[in-house]
């Protein structure tokens, strides 16, 4: 089993990426040197199969003093879903270290899209997006927020689901291994 490592460049698989770039540009935070490395067993395709990992590091703000540099890691068994998958828990750690300078802008709904129920004076920022949504003036784009907050609850339950799932069978691949 060969195991190589590449640098991804994510750009191009859109979703959570522009959006984690967007808030990270908004914040000050450097966006060139964000880096994307992923490990995986070669396939005879040359391309990566079987559990993919990927690390990303994110420096810290030169502007803003709460956002320390962090890094994120996650594990899939595609390169597509694993980059949206560490984008998203970055984009998480961004959001709840930064909540105070974003929650007044477009980035507003954030909180609650990212469903982060498990951090201080969580169900405060979920209110409060969830009323932005309530309160908006065109009926089809207050049918829309509040279809995609509820869509948002649903998918966060399932990658819940799935991320134990994985876990557990990387666990027992690794032991596996080890024997």
């Amino acid at each position: 089993m060969l195991i190589v490592e590449m640098v991804v460049d994510a750009q191009h698989y859109g979703a959570f990426v522009p959006m984690l770039y967007d808030v990270l540009i908004e914040l000050g935070v450097p966006t060139e040197p964000i880096r994307y490395i992923c490990r995986g067993e070669a396939g005879p395709d040359g391309q990566l199969q079987g559990h993919i990992v990927i690390n990303l590091t994110v420096r810290a703000s030169a502007t803003l003093l709460g956002v320390a540099a962090f890094q994120e890691l996650s594990i899939e068994t595609s390169v597509a879903n694993c980059v949206q998958a560490v984008t998203r828990q970055a984009l998480c750690h961004v959001v709840q270290d930064t909540w105070e300078h974003i929650q007044g802008g477009r980035f507003c709904l954030l909180p609650r899209i990212l469903d982060l129920t498990y951090v201080e004076g969580a169900t405060v920022r979920v209110l409060a997006a969830d009323q932005i949504a309530q309160e908006e003036a065109d009926p089809c784009l207050q049918f829309s927020g509040r279809y995609i907050l509820a869509q948002d609850r649903y998918i966060t339950a399932v990658e819940t689901e799935n991320k134990l799932y994985r876990d557990l069978v990387f666990t027992a691949d690794h032991v596996i291994e080890m024997e």
